[in-house]
C-alpha cells in the first residue's frame, strides 16, 4: 500500500464514501481523476478504509524495531577516515578497527562506490616489440603447417 502517495490515498477515503462505499465506482474515479489506467486492488482500499477507521489516517505508522546502527553517520566518518589512512587495509581487518560488522562494512562501502576487494597483481603482462609478436606468429604459424603436413 506504501506505492500511493498521501493525496492519492486521501483521494480514495473520499471517493469510497462519494460512491456509497463502491469499490468499482471508486477505482474509476481514481483512474478518471489521476488519468492512469492503473487503479487501486479492492483489497488495496479495502486495507487503507479499515487503516482510515482505525488510525484516523491515512499516513503509515511509524516503523517499529530496532532502528540499525550500523550505518550511522559515526560510522561512516570513521570509514572514511580508515579508508583516507590505508585504503589497502582488508575488510575484515578495518571491521574489526572501526567496531562494525564485516556485512555492514562492505554495505557501506559498495554504498560509497568503493570496491572492499584488495586489487592483486598476480602477473606482470611484458611488452613486446611489434616485431616480437610478428616473428613468434610466424614461428608458431610454421609449427602448425609442419605438424599439419606429418598429419596427412
Amino acid at each position: 500500500m506504501s506505492r500511493y502517495t498521501t493525496e492519492e490515498r486521501i483521494f480514495i477515503i473520499k471517493s469510497y464514501f462519494q460512491c456509497n462505499k463502491s469499490i468499482s465506482e471508486t477505482q474509476r474515479e481514481f483512474r478518471r481523476n489521476f488519468n492512469t489506467r492503473n487503479s487501486p486492488t479492492p483489497n488495496a482500499i479495502k486495507a487503507m478504509v479499515a487503516r482510515f477507521h482505525e488510525q484516523g489516517s491515512v499516513c503509515d505508522l511509524p516503523k517499529s524495531g530496532r532502528p540499525r546502527t550500523a550505518r550511522s553517520d559515526e560510522n561512516r566518518q570513521r570509514l572514511a577516515e580508515s579508508v583516507a589512512e590505508d585504503p589497502f587495509k582488508s575488510v575484515r581487518r578495518r571491521s574489526s578497527k572501526i567496531g562494525v560488522s564485516r556485512s555492514s562494512l562492505h554495505r557501506m562501502l559498495h554504498e560509497e562506490g568503493k570496491f572492499p576487494y584488495k586489487i592483486q597483481l598476480v602477473q606482470e603482462i611484458q611488452s613486446m616489440t611489434m616485431d616480437n609478436a610478428l616473428q613468434r606468429a610466424k614461428e608458431c604459424k610454421n609449427e602448425n603447417g609442419a605438424t599439419n603436413e606429418d598429419n596427412k
